[in-house]
């Protein structure tokens, strides 16, 4: 999304915060019950807009509190609801998650953010001086983006897997504090790294946490660790009041933890914990012991070959996608199109089978970084060519995601779709009976207008009801 919008958006914001809170009292929160995740709570303004909600049990209208904001790519506001409702519970943080914002092209973002933020400041008493934001993926340019054109009005943002937007630098100052997360075997993990190194000298707090596993949100025990993190900043900078009794807790979590990893002999591990408790805690308390640690470990074996490692890993899973990015972009020139098709399927499958090793290693993460990586861009790329109204290029990467997912009922639904768009009926119904055969649920999508010259036909009503039996199932198991 281009920053001029999200400039336009803030200006916007800015105004509507005054006259919301003067034109719309605070609703009664009697009708949202406390201490529980909602899935669901419907815009006053727009009903098509909505968000998931976690209100702390011992929130109060008379009192203010902290709000966080979450952005998934995929307009799933209940999945960052779920992962930081226990930090919220614990530090009385209103936690709200869009269930409208999402990637691809054409996103009406800035009514999306414009709606979510003038309803929630209509219902809930929020201390506007600890605004955050959160978001995955492309949720976190998103987030990002908001907190810089929102500048004076975001406290700090907690980046998932997601780093800047293309138009804003990482060298730009940071108007707020930054949180950033990205698994061990997240594609996305050099980017993250790279990021955290651009700003490691900036004037404003920033941090860097990588936990076990790929591209998704921050679990739930990270999520708390960030909260904690966002409130040790609110107290350095004079938007909490300092509590010493909190700071004593957190300072000895973090010495414990940093000692644990050092007792266990995983010295990169405890390496990383010293460095980021002597950053945050300076100026809170004596931090010698972290910094005299950090100095004693950097020069470790351990450590410098743990530095070796990632460096190996984030070049070698560069190379790797290039040349199969090169073989995927080759498709739709190839005078042998059998013959590429035929390379870019054996390099999927190398990357597969190493994948799948069932013991962990440099390799292993290089292959899982990679294979998520292309069935990421196959999915974007595939969408985007729709956009475009080119067919046949989406048509191509979607097929490329089946290769990678063949269990995934998302990705052969969106090769239906292209193969209908592309007037080729039977591919699209032979697609969307491989969607169905998968678990596919969303009775809705099959309603689109790409779908209109197949709704006579035998075997898409079949489609149809198959889909539905996969509701119901669905339904029933949840209930």
């Amino acid at each position: 999304m281009h920053l001029q919008k999200f400039i336009i958006l803030a200006a916007a914001v800015l105004l509507s915060v005054s006259a919301v809170n003067a034109q719309f009292p605070q609703s009664n929160v009697a009708e949202y019950a406390k201490g529980v995740a909602i899935e669901k709570v419907v815009a006053a303004s727009d009903p098509s807009q909505s968000y998931a909600l976690y209100l702390p049990s011992a929130y109060n209208p008379a009192r203010k509190s902290p709000i966080l904001y979450c952005f998934d790519p995929g307009a799933r506001g209940s999945l960052p609801v779920s992962r930081f409702k226990d930090a919220a519970e614990k530090y009385n943080y209103i936690v709200v998650g869009s269930n409208n914002s999402r990637n691809g092209p054409n996103q009406p973002l800035n009514d999306i953010i414009k709606i979510l933020w003038e309803d929630t400041h209509a219902r809930f008493s929020i201390d506007e001086k600890r605004t955050y934001l959160a978001g995955f993926s492309g949720g976190a340019r998103v987030a990002i983006s908001l907190g810089y054109s929102l500048k004076g009005l975001v406290a700090g943002v907690i980046a998932c897997s997601g780093g800047f937007p293309s138009r804003i630098s990482p060298s730009t100052p940071l108007p707020f504090v930054l949180f950033e997360t990205a698994g061990s075997e997240d594609f996305n993990n050099p980017e993250m790294q790279s990021l955290s190194r651009t700003i490691a000298g900036s004037l404003v707090a920033n941090r860097l946490a990588v936990f076990e596993g790929g591209h998704d949100w921050l679990p739930a025990e990270l999520a708390l660790d960030a909260i904690e993190w966002m409130e040790i900043q609110a107290m350095r900078t004079g938007m909490k009041a300092k509590d010493e009794e909190l700071i004593d807790k957190l300072f000895g979590k973090a010495l414990t933890r940093a000692r644990a990893a050092e007792a266990a002999k995983e010295g990169y591990l405890a390496y990383s914990y010293y460095a980021a408790a002597a950053q945050d805690f300076q100026g809170l308390r004596a931090v010698t012991e972290f910094q005299q640690k950090v100095a004693a470990l950097k020069d470790a074996k351990e450590v410098r070959e743990a530095f070796k490692r990632e460096q190996w890993i984030a070049e070698e899973q560069a190379r790797r996608l290039l040349s199969i990015d090169s073989l995927i972009g080759a498709l739709g020139q190839s005078e042998n199109k059998m013959k590429t098709l035929s390379e870019v399927r054996h390099s999927i499958a190398i990357q597969k089978k190493a994948a799948a090793a069932e013991q962990s290693s440099a390799e292993r993460v290089v292959a899982r970084r990679v294979i998520n990586s292309v069935f990421v861009g196959s999915f974007e790329q595939g969408s985007a060519a729709i956009f475009q109204k080119d067919y046949q290029r989406a048509i191509i990467h979607f097929s490329i995601g089946t290769e990678i997912q063949p269990d995934n009922a998302r990705t052969f639904y969106q090769l239906a779709r292209a193969y209908a768009l592309a007037k080729d009926n039977r591919k699209a119904i032979g697609a969307l009976h491989m969607a169905a055969e998968k678990g596919f649920i969303d009775l809705e999508a099959l309603a689109g207008d790409e779908f209109v010259r197949l709704r006579n036909e035998k075997r898409f009503n079949e489609i149809n009801e198959f889909v539905r039996n996969n509701r119901a199932a669905a339904e029933n198991k949840r209930n």
